[in-house]
């Protein structure tokens, strides 16, 4: 009887581990084969600064490489979640999406993580919180209560306005959210009264925000220096601070201090090195001055500072490709080569 009872804790005990073994296998993530597609699809949202980078990478991938390219609008929660299928190779990213995606989190979590890798920021999303200048509205303060006009879709809008309210000492259970399904009705909601302020990201001048400006009289809410970077310390990676300087909008005549994601171009990681590699010297070197051509706030944000410091890495890791260019301009550093190997670690990549 004790050789049986032995004999039955042994199987179980072996099924127990076989099946340990097959979990591990289906959840942590592998290095792909690198692949190059037959033809590379770059996703954007068909808006501004985006469509224009994605658009005209397109082209200088198709006749600097030689790759047939196409393109694909739609919303970033899309896009990288066929970047995991391998239907799109590159596309446009910002955090929290990016950050979530690569460690399969928040609205990642029910598909796992999607193997994606940076290439080079482009632009920094500013937040922008408008309101009619009657509102009585003064500050972030003053908006517990309030209806908050937002793009329903925009996850990143709902993360970062949650550190807003934090630092004022309420939360989004506080507001009453009115969503629209794209931002071309967002002032149409503000001037018939339907809400009392306006929250979306841009780069200004942004048609969304520079068309209401004239038609409405307007104020855009700002936040002092230091709170903002305190949102910044508690927030996720990819989280930047910038300043909207005066004379973009009638509506904020002394600027205003906001905070940003970092819009960064992403790619899928089994794309190779040295087509990578090609992508970035065009862009920063054999065809920067094209680049910078597609739309004008390139010129601001297209710099190696902007692309090459540890905020923006520390939300996915660089492409290897993309590493090989920064190390042969001497860019890279030794504190990027570790912050990187960590974020490959933590997911279990081995380079």
């Amino acid at each position: 009887m004790r050789v049986i009872i032995k004999k039955i804790i042994i199987l179980c005990l072996s099924l127990l581990l076989s099946a340990q073994i097959v979990w591990g296998e289906r959840t942590a993530p592998r290095e792909e084969k690198e692949v190059i597609p037959e033809m590379l699809c770059l996703g954007h949202t068909l808006m501004g600064i985006e469509f224009a980078i994605m658009g005209g990478m397109a082209s200088i991938i198709k006749g600097g490489i030689g790759i047939p390219t196409t393109t694909m609008d739609a919303h970033k929660t899309v896009l990288l979640n066929l970047m995991r299928e391998g239907r799109v190779h590159i596309s446009s990213a910002t955090v929290p999406e990016r950050y979530e995606a690569y460690y399969g989190t928040g609205v990642f979590a029910g598909k796992g993580p999607v193997p994606l890798r940076a290439m080079f920021l482009f632009s920094d999303g500013g937040f922008n919180w408008v309101t009619m200048a009657n509102s009585g509205i003064k500050s972030i303060a003053d908006l517990k209560g309030k209806r908050i006009i937002t793009v329903g879709t925009s996850v990143v809008t709902k993360y970062v306005a949650e550190l807003y309210f934090s630092e004022y000492g309420f939360s989004s259970k506080d507001v009453k959210w009115i969503d629209c399904p794209t931002s071309k009705t967002l002032f149409i909601n503000l001037g018939d009264g339907i809400g009392d302020v306006v929250v979306f990201p841009s780069v200004p001048p942004a048609p969304t925000f520079s068309e209401p400006d004239f038609r409405y009289n307007l104020r855009w809410i700002s936040t002092p220096e230091e709170a903002i970077d305190r949102m910044i310390d508690r927030g996720i990676p990819g989280l930047t601070k910038g300043y909207r300087e005066p004379g973009h909008y009638r509506g904020d005549p002394n600027g205003s201090y906001y905070v940003g994601v970092s819009n960064v171009a992403t790619c899928r990681s089994s794309l190779p090195e040295d087509l990578v590699y090609k992508i970035c010297k065009m862009v920063w070197d054999t065809k920067n001055e094209e680049v910078k051509g597609f739309h004008p706030a390139l010129k601001r944000f297209l710099r190696l500072d902007q692309t090459l410091n540890t905020k923006v890495l520390g939300a996915c890791p660089f492409h290897s490709g993309a590493i090989k260019y920064y190390k042969e301009i001497g860019a890279w550093t030794s504190e990027f080569e570790a912050l990187n190997k960590k974020l490959l670690a933590d997911m279990g990549y081995k380079k």
